[in-house]
């Protein structure tokens, strides 16, 4: 109810702000009808994905930690009551966590509360004729530029939501893999205590005397075992478990459109220069597409997926209002690329690379992300088949952002593949 109220509250506020303003009717209902509209549409989105969020990760979190008591307390009458509780909350936990990876509340909530107050800031400024708008002096001559910068922060939002869908955080992935990873074990020893219980209730049967029975007990159900090799309607997944077979192949690669195998092709990188040897660098080939497509920017910026980013595209803690020299640029780029070459390293160092093809993988992967050469891509199945002419063609495969096909992804893609078939 309180947050109905505020939400009739603040339009009704700014409509009569607006009603107020020295511009012609029709631009007065352009105001209501697309900045006004869209500011309380981003207002109600960022509440409903914070509860969601908040929601699931409160399962998640209690869940996690109430369901390991309720599976040590296999003693007393209630025992089996609290394995069956801890089945359930099991189930409930990686519930949770797949709806919370598969929808990513947290996410939508940061991106709409960002543009949101972004939406405000930028209106309470043109009500005011302040900042930017403060060369003007009416709101009739400050109409247009602001009319233009509300589109500008509408349309970096849409595309900094979308590249935010398609690009999986690492660290945020790994955590809940390992979530994942807890409910599964969890549930594999809930199903094998009960699984006891039971046997030990049936083997009971068997050996007390029969007895006849009464009108009541003809009408119960004969208890079943939960089987180890599950039902008919189930497939062993791996694990212990009988749960239902589900193919996640479809999320190895978000970006990636999958393409038929071509005949393979002779290229002048069938036979790599080197071992392989640990401790691998970019070479110089590979830093000058990364500095030409990436830029040089001196001053913190917020990149479409809405990351405040500095100098040739770092962003580890960058914040508002930053500023840098172009040495500290150099520095911060040679210390982010050391996370990127040690992944390359540590996935692909089974696999003969010269330095050019490595150098590549490195660029694709600091602009894209581990996933680019992950297990399930096309680059890392065709490396895995020796096949260096199909990986190099995979690098034309990362070439969207928002579901769009870039220019500039293009040209960088096209770079990389060249360096990548480049012999060293």
């Amino acid at each position: 109810m309180a947050k109905n109220s505020y939400q009739k509250f603040l339009k009704g506020t700014l409509v009569g702000m607006i009603d107020r303003l020295d511009i012609d009717e029709f631009r007065k209902d352009a105001l209501k009808s697309r900045w006004l509209d869209q500011l309380l549409w981003l207002e109600s989105n960022a509440g409903k994905a914070k509860k969601r969020f908040y929601t699931a990760r409160l399962i998640t979190i209690v869940g996690g930690v109430i369901t390991p008591a309720l599976v040590t307390l296999n003693f007393g009458p209630l025992k089996e009551v609290f394995l069956w509780s801890a089945f359930g909350m099991s189930q409930a936990v990686a519930i949770s966590v797949a709806v919370e990876e598969l929808f990513g509340f947290s996410g939508r909530y940061r991106t709409f509360r960002n543009t949101a107050e972004g939406m405000k800031v930028e209106g309470w400024q043109y009500f005011q004729l302040a900042g930017q708008y403060s060369v003007y002096r009416s709101h009739s001559a400050a109409y247009v530029e602001f009319a233009s910068r509300v589109e500008a922060m509408i349309k970096l939002d849409i595309e900094g939501y979308m590249a935010q869908v398609q690009q999986a955080d690492a660290a945020t992935q790994q955590a809940r893999d390992e979530a994942r990873a807890a409910a599964v074990g969890t549930t594999a020893v809930t199903i094998e205590q009960l699984n006891q219980i039971l046997e030990q209730k049936a083997r009971e049967r068997v050996s007390t005397p029969p007895q006849q029975p009464n009108e009541s007990e003809l009408r119960q159900p004969e208890t079943a075992l939960v089987g180890a090799e599950g039902s008919s309607h189930t497939e062993s997944n791996g694990n212990g478990n009988s749960q239902p077979k589900g193919d996640l192949s479809v999320w190895d690669n978000v970006i990636e459109i999958e393409v038929p195998d071509a005949k393979p092709i002779l290229t002048p990188v069938q036979q790599p220069s080197n071992d392989n040897q640990k401790g691998r660098k970019i070479n110089t080939a590979g830093i000058k597409i990364l500095k030409e497509c990436e830029g040089l920017r001196l001053n913190a910026y917020q990149c479409p997926a809405g990351v405040w980013t500095i100098g040739y595209g770092c962003t580890h803690q960058v914040l508002p209002g930053m500023t840098i020299t172009e040495a500290e640029a150099e520095a911060f780029l040679r210390k982010e690329l050391a996370k990127f070459e040690e992944i390359v390293e540590r996935i692909l160092g089974h696999i003969p690379l010269n330095d050019n093809q490595f150098s590549a993988l490195v660029s694709l992967t600091f602009n894209c992300g581990p996933a680019t050469i992950e297990q399930g891509s096309t680059i890392r199945r065709k490396l895995e088949a020796r096949d260096y002419q199909g990986a190099a063609d995979g690098f034309l495969l990362w070439n969207k952002a928002g579901r769009r096909v870039l220019p500039g992804l293009v040209k960088r893609r096209e770079m990389e593949r060249k360096l990548f078939l480049s012999e060293v």
